[in-house]
């Protein structure tokens, strides 16, 4: 039997999702806190792509939706972890306080994001040589896919270590070994939503009605996403960090 070269960690999808399953059920109304806040922020730019008609309120609603996006979202997205994290060591903090220990992450968080759009970004080269076809947005999702998957430890990382560089480098170096794994927890927390979007988009072509309910129905089904995702992370984060035996 082959043996794990030293310093690899191996981790079992069963364990990870029972365990977060576990996390989610216990915490839930506390969890969905968390959810609700980043469900306003994610609903406001659809709600505003909708509101075409009356344009000043359009215009605040997509100002709001920049500011919540880029202020309020990264905030969360960290604190969460921080909550949860705390979940896993039997301690409860207030959900304040959680918002107070991402002091000096926020920027770190969007720095890195914007490096990580900048290479998701390439798949849209494909598309203008291909004029938007189908095939070009099948390559858009698993492109996506495969860069989020590599960037999956990003959060955790910056959550939870302080070195300030390198923040890329060190996630996905974390995962050695495991890029199969993550390819699998990226696609049930993140590319599923996204390709059911992207199918809303097709069926009800032209259909501004029906696509924006489609949006609205699939940010509810993100506001339960959302939490399980952010358990997925940390627990993932913190059976990596747990050294293979010799």
């Amino acid at each position: 039997m082959n043996k794990m070269p030293s310093g690899i960690k191996m981790i079992h999808l069963s364990d990870v999702f029972h365990k977060a399953f576990a996390v989610y059920r216990k915490n839930f109304l506390k969890l969905t806190v968390f959810s609700l806040i980043n469900f306003v922020a994610i609903s406001l730019f659809p709600i505003a792509n909708f509101l075409k008609g009356n344009q000043l309120l359009n215009v605040l609603l997509t100002l709001c939706s920049f500011v919540f996006m880029f202020a309020v979202v990264p905030k969360i997205q960290l604190s969460i972890q921080i909550y949860i994290s705390n979940l896993l060591n039997g301690e409860k903090i207030p959900i304040k306080n959680c918002f107070m220990q991402t002091k000096g992450k926020v920027l770190r968080l969007l720095g890195n994001q914007m490096v990580v759009a900048l290479f998701m970004c390439v798949s849209l080269i494909f598309v203008f040589i291909t004029q938007s076809n189908v095939y070009s947005r099948i390559f858009m999702e698993v492109w996506t896919l495969m860069i989020q998957a590599l960037y999956f430890m990003l959060i955790p990382v910056i959550v939870f270590e302080d070195q300030i560089g390198l923040n890329l480098k060190k996630a996905s170096s974390l995962i050695k070994g495991n890029y199969h794994n993550m390819l699998i927890f990226t696609f049930f927390t993140f590319t599923l939503l996204s390709i059911l979007n992207n199918l809303a988009e097709v069926i009800f072509k032209d259909q501004a009605v029906a696509v924006f309910i489609c949006n609205m129905l699939i940010n509810v089904v993100h506001i339960f996403m959302f939490a399980f995702s952010g358990i997925l992370q940390v627990v993932v984060y913190r059976q990596l960090k747990e050294k293979a035996p010799e």
